[in-house]
This record gives C-alpha cells, sequence and structure tokens, in this order.
C-alpha cells in the first residue's frame, strides 16, 4: 500500500513540476519530442527553455531566466515539420545514404552518386536545379 501511495505521489509531483517547468508551453506542444532537450548558451542572458510552439522553419525562440526572450534566426532552414506539425531540428550533417551523399538528411537539397560521381541540387520545391 505504502508503495503504491509513494507512486502515485511522485506521479502527481512529476507532473505539477512539469507543468511549472515548461509553464509557457501550450498543452498543444508539450508532448513535442524535443521539448526540454535545446539549449542555447548567451553571454548576455540567462536562458530557461525553448519556447518550442514559437519555432519555425528559419527560427527558435529561447526564453530567459528574466522572463525576456531571445529568438536566433537563420537564411538556412533549422527545423523541418513532422506528419503532427512540430517543426523538428533538421540534421545538417552530410549523410551516407546507400550510394549517395545527401545534405541535409531530411528534404535533400544536394546529393551525390558515388558511384556515377554526379552531383544534384535541388531547390526548395524539390525540383532538380543541376
Amino acid at each position: 500500500m505504502k508503495k503504491i501511495a509513494l507512486i502515485t505521489f511522485l506521479f502527481i509531483w512529476f507532473q505539477f513540476s512539469f507543468s511549472q517547468q515548461y509553464s509557457q508551453i501550450p498543452e498543444t506542444h508539450r508532448m513535442h519530442p524535443e521539448l526540454g532537450k535545446t539549449s542555447y548558451q548567451s553571454t548576455s542572458q540567462n536562458v530557461d527553455y525553448e519556447l518550442i510552439h514559437l519555432r519555425s522553419k528559419y527560427s527558435k525562440t529561447f526564453l530567459n531566466t528574466n522572463k525576456t526572450k531571445t529568438t536566433i534566426q537563420s537564411s538556412s532552414p533549422l527545423h523541418h515539420q513532422d506528419n503532427k506539425g512540430f517543426w523538428l531540428t533538421t540534421d545538417n550533417q552530410i549523410t551516407n545514404s546507400g550510394n549517395q551523399l545527401i545534405f541535409p538528411s531530411h528534404n535533400p537539397t544536394v546529393q551525390f552518386d558515388k558511384n556515377t560521381q554526379v552531383l544534384s541540387i535541388y531547390n526548395s520545391t524539390n525540383c532538380k536545379v543541376s
């Protein structure tokens, strides 16, 4: 009986502390697979956590401990959308995929065929440009 009470208490405490920790995150984004996994080091601000619901293809926003926000923007995509509509971090490493090297790993814009040694470049609408 004590084990059940302890487990129940820990479950309730975890749920409460989780919701307090990410109080700025809407309920719709609390199941985001990257919630709490991204960080940002700033010399001018102490960062609390990423406001993952404010992500876009080219930006991410962090909540600072003083309740101000810091947004990072890029001219190249930082994120791609999954089938649930969540913006996920794009892996910007060259990936070995069979006979090809691709970049980035999700929706590649550059492909190099190792057998034919042909380099293919695609635009944002997946049309081959070279």
